[in-house]
């Protein structure tokens, strides 16, 4: 079931969604009433064997957005559900730092404006060069602005195979470069604990080095219903340490065994112009 079937009847049901649905889908591009979704290869052509990466690109209109993985207090993350050549597999999405939307009472995490959810695509090693191959996706979201739609869209996109492909479309080299820019680091010279507290989670920095600086920070959780999405959070520096505490989530029902999410920062984790997101995975420790 897509999101759009799932969301619509509830909606409707609720008054405040719109009776426009999405527009007709075309091969690459399709249009829904304020978001546009297109597919996107990072290279011309592709190569049997070698790895290549292709974006979701969403395109809202002005005020109005889509949701990150865990979309906060309400929302829905956008999906996409890829069918494939044979011998094709696709990674997941891979999601840059979101927008954090609205207020204390009702936070969320999400994108205005434009966002590429990147996936890498893996060929098979005996994909013949010469031919083309066509890569089909149906991806949903929901966009939102005082009023929500549920939208979707049919994807294609088709790309040649060359013995010696790979090489960068020109036109999106900088639209790739700044998305990974945004995506979080998966490992960083800094190490990561987390404590479960009486009244919330405790996360323990250690720099590298005592000069290290990492700036403000903000810990976007990867999980709902874990931490209070909308609560303020606190960082301080220790001896050791520099710790941010955050509240649990009001609707939480048992500590989670992990405390997932992305770290981000002002200042790059690994230095100076590096990548200002973290990814964290650790044990919720006692």
């Amino acid at each position: 079931m897509t999101l759009s079937q799932l969301f619509l009847p509830l909606l409707l049901g609720l008054g405040i969604v719109h009776t426009a649905g999405a527009a007709p889908s075309s091969p690459g591009k399709s249009s829904g009433p304020h978001t546009r979704a297109e597919l996107l290869a990072e290279v011309e052509s592709i190569r049997p064997g070698q790895p290549f990466t292709v974006a979701l690109r969403l395109s809202m209109d002005k005020e109005w957005h889509t949701y990150w993985q865990n979309p906060g207090d309400s929302g829905y993350p956008t999906e996409i559900e890829w069918t494939l050549p044979d011998g094709f597999t696709a990674g997941p999405l891979q999601w840059p730092i979101p927008a954090r939307i609205g207020d204390r009472e009702n936070l969320t995490y999400g994108y205005h404006d434009q966002v590429l959810l990147l996936t890498e695509i893996q060929p098979p090693a005996d994909l013949a060069p010469g031919t083309p191959v066509t890569l089909k996706a149906t991806a949903s979201w929901l966009e939102c602005r005082e009023a929500c739609l549920p939208g979707e869209a049919k994807l294609q996109l088709e790309l040649p195979v060359a013995a010696h492909g790979g090489k960068a479309v020109k036109g999106l080299r900088k639209d790739f470069g700044r998305t990974r820019q945004n995506l979080p680091l998966a490992t960083s010279p800094w190490k990561v604990a987390a404590r479960l507290l009486d009244n919330g989670y405790r996360l323990e920095l250690t720099p590298p080095a005592p000069d290290c600086v990492c700036g403000p920070l903000v810990f976007l959780p990867s999980d709902g219903a874990v931490v209070d999405h909308g609560a303020p959070q606190t960082t301080r520096k220790e001896t050791e340490h520099i710790v941010v505490e955050l509240l649990p989530s009001p609707f939480l029902e048992e500590p989670p065994e992990r405390l997932r999410g992305v770290l981000v920062s002002t200042v790059g984790w690994n230095g100076a112009g590096s990548p200002v997101a973290l990814a964290i995975d650790v044990p919720l420790l006692p």
